[in-house]
C-alpha cells in the first residue's frame, strides 16, 4: 500500500523549485549581455527574492501592489537585457529568462504548498492511517432510530471491504448542499486510490426496483416514499468537496424488511449512470469489483476533504 502524498512531500516540492531557480539564475548570469552592465541583474534576482518573502506574511500579500512592482520590475529587467542580448545568444537567453521565471512563480508559490502541506499532515498524521475505518455507523441518527439500525446492518455488511489493500472506509457524512435544500445523509463512504463508493442503505420491502430518468427509484412502474434518496445529489455534492481527478459513483444498499422474503427483491436494471442499486450482497460485491481495478493506493487528500462533513455521534 502507498500513501499519497507522502508525509513531508512539500518540503521535497521547494527543494526542487529552489534548485531550479538557482540553475536558471546561474544560466542567466553566464549569458548576460556583454553590454550589459551585471548590476542589473539585480532587477531581476530582487523579485525573485521578495515575493516568496511577501507571501509568507498575510499582510503582504494581500497588498497586490507588491506583486505588481515585483512583476513590472522582474519584466522591466528582463526587456532590458533582452534589447541588449547579441543575436546568435537570443534565445539561449530568453529560455534562460523564461526558465528564472517560472522559478520565481514557483518560490512566491511555495509558502502556500508549504501551509496546505502542513494543514495536511495535521489532519492525516501518519497514525491515522493505521486504521481502516473512521466514524461510527449511524451517527448523528439518534431521532432516527430505525435508519440508524439500517446504518450499522449496512456498515457491518460492508466492512469485510476494508481487506483489500488501501482501502478505507468513513460512515456517516453530509455532504454539503447548495442553499435552499436540504442536507443527504450518506451512511457510507469507500475509498480507494482514485476511486469514491458514497453508499445510502435503505430498508424496503421486497420488489423489482428499477431507476428513473431522473435518479430515483421506483417499485413495479411506481414511486414509492423514500424512492428519492437524493444519492445523485449526494454524489455531485461529493465531488465538489474531492480532488477533480477522484471518481465518484453512487451506490444505494437495499435491506430487505423481512429477510426471509429477501429473495424476491429484484433489481433488473440496477445501473444509471454512475448510480447503482442492489441489494447489500450486490452493492458490496460491485464496489469491491470496481475499487480493486485501481491501485493500492490511500490518497490522504480525499480523506482530509471528507472530514468537515464528518457527523459525530
Amino acid at each position: 500500500m502507498r500513501v499519497r502524498p507522502r508525509f513531508g512531500s512539500h518540503w521535497y516540492g521547494v527543494a526542487a523549485v529552489a534548485v531550479w531557480t538557482v540553475v536558471f539564475l546561474g544560466a542567466v548570469y553566464v549569458s548576460w549581455p556583454a553590454g550589459l552592465p551585471v548590476g542589473f541583474l539585480l532587477l531581476l534576482a530582487f523579485p525573485v527574492v521578495a515575493m516568496p518573502l511577501i507571501a509568507l506574511e498575510h499582510a503582504l500579500r494581500s497588498q497586490s501592489w507588491l506583486w505588481v512592482v515585483c512583476v513590472l520590475t522582474f519584466a522591466g529587467g528582463a526587456a532590458l537585457a533582452a534589447v541588449e542580448a547579441d543575436g546568435g545568444a537570443l534565445w539561449t537567453f530568453c529560455a534562460a529568462l523564461l526558465g528564472l521565471a517560472a522559478g520565481g512563480a514557483g518560490l512566491a508559490a511555495a509558502p502556500h504548498l508549504v501551509r496546505r502541506g502542513r494543514e495536511l499532515d495535521r489532519l492525516i498524521p501518519p497514525d491515522s492511517l493505521d486504521y481502516q475505518i473512521f466514524n461510527v455507523p449511524g451517527a448523528g441518527l439518534d431521532h432516527d432510530l430505525a435508519r440508524q439500525v439500517v446504518a450499522r446492518e449496512s456498515a457491518a455488511g460492508l466492512e469485510g471491504l476494508a481487506r483489500l489493500d488501501g482501502v478505507r472506509i468513513v460512515h456517516a457524512l453530509t455532504p454539503p448542499q447548495p442553499s435552499g435544500q436540504a442536507p443527504h445523509y450518506v451512511e457510507h463512504v469507500v475509498l480507494r486510490g482514485d476511486r469514491l463508493a458514497v453508499v445510502m442503505a435503505r430498508r424496503w420491502p421486497a420488489g423489482a426496483y428499477a431507476w428513473t430518468g431522473r435518479g430515483a427509484l421506483t417499485t413495479i412502474g411506481r414511486p414509492f416514499p423514500g424512492g428519492d434518496t437524493g444519492i445523485g445529489d449526494a454524489v455531485k455534492e461529493i465531488r465538489k468537496a474531492v480532488p477533480r481527478r477522484v471518481r465518484v459513483r453512487g451506490f444505494v444498499a437495499v435491506l430487505p424488511d423481512d429477510p426471509a422474503r429477501s429473495s424476491q427483491a429484484r433489481f433488473p436494471e440496477p445501473e444509471y449512470g454512475d448510480l447503482l442499486a442492489g441489494s447489500l450482497e450486490q452493492v458490496g460485491e460491485r464496489i469491491a469489483a470496481w475499487l480493486g481495478e485501481t491501485d493500492p493506493v490511500v490518497d490522504r487528500r480525499v480523506l482530509a476533504a471528507l472530514l468537515p462533513h464528518l457527523r459525530r455521534p
